[in-house]
């Protein structure tokens, strides 16, 4: 989402965008697909990273533009 300042709703979402995909296989114990749950992004030195867990248990990062989030 983007804050827009001034409006009734002040955080606006675009259309969603596939970024990552598990092809629907589900794995571990408890049969699972989903992926990245609770990611968090972080901007450190011009780079912006998504950070978000696998489907084991590592920690992963994607590098992504400032171009990709304001498309």
């Amino acid at each position: 989402g983007r804050y827009v300042e001034g409006a009734h709703q002040p955080v606006w979402f675009g259309k969603p965008r596939m970024f990552l995909d598990t092809d629907g296989l589900a794995m571990g114990p408890k049969g699972t697909n989903e992926i990245a749950t609770y990611p968090s992004l972080t901007e450190f030195q011009g780079r912006i990273t998504l950070w978000y867990p696998d489907r084991k248990y590592f920690l992963l990062g994607k590098h992504i533009t400032g171009q990709w989030l304001e498309d």
